[in-house]
């Protein structure tokens, strides 16, 4: 089962996927999830998110782990909060990479 069969479900919506992976909103089954061959591997479960386009988007874990993640500008000093700023419209001067 690819992972393009795992976005195709009414009743779970995506909100972010990549190459070779997905956030949805409820939990996947445990039959669709483990340790077997061809089984998806659940990495973490989001508390909050933001999910802005490809390769950027904010998170924070049930754990309270944030991840922050802008290609292009990098994530480094740019925070959770700072990131949900932007999406609320505030103002942030960031450096591009190179």
């Amino acid at each position: 089962m690819g992972l393009t069969s795992h976005m195709i479900d009414p009743n779970n919506a995506v909100f972010y996927h990549d190459t070779d992976s997905i956030v949805v909103q409820k939990p996947r089954s445990a039959a669709v999830v483990g340790v077997e061959l061809g089984q998806m591997k659940r990495e973490y479960r989001i508390e909050e998110g933001i999910f802005a386009g490809p390769k950027r988007y904010s998170r924070r874990t049930e754990e309270g782990k944030e991840v922050v993640k802008a290609k292009g500008y990098g994530s480094k000093g740019l925070k959770f909060q700072a990131f949900k700023g932007l999406r609320e419209g505030e103002k942030r001067h960031l450096e591009k990479e190179y």
